[in-house]
């Protein structure tokens, strides 16, 4: 199954195994075509990313459990 995923540098579409780099933001994975755009993404992150419009493209991080204890 080949999964897909747009570098929010280039705007690349790459698949996720021949991605050249991936970084964590916000709870967000996002994927590299190269280091230079994964460099370019860390110098200035509010430039690149944004939440996916279709998270087919993207990889979700899994939320941490929260505690939902009610008294």
């Amino acid at each position: 199954m080949e999964t897909t995923v747009t570098d929010p540098v280039c705007k690349k579409i790459i698949d996720i195994a021949d991605a050249a780099g991936q970084l964590d933001y916000e709870g967000w994975a996002y994927f590299f075509c190269s280091e230079d755009c994964r460099e370019a993404f860390i110098r200035q992150p509010s430039k690149f990313a944004s939440r996916p419009t279709n998270v087919a493209h993207e990889a979700r991080r899994p939320n941490r459990q929260r505690n939902t204890k009610q008294s």
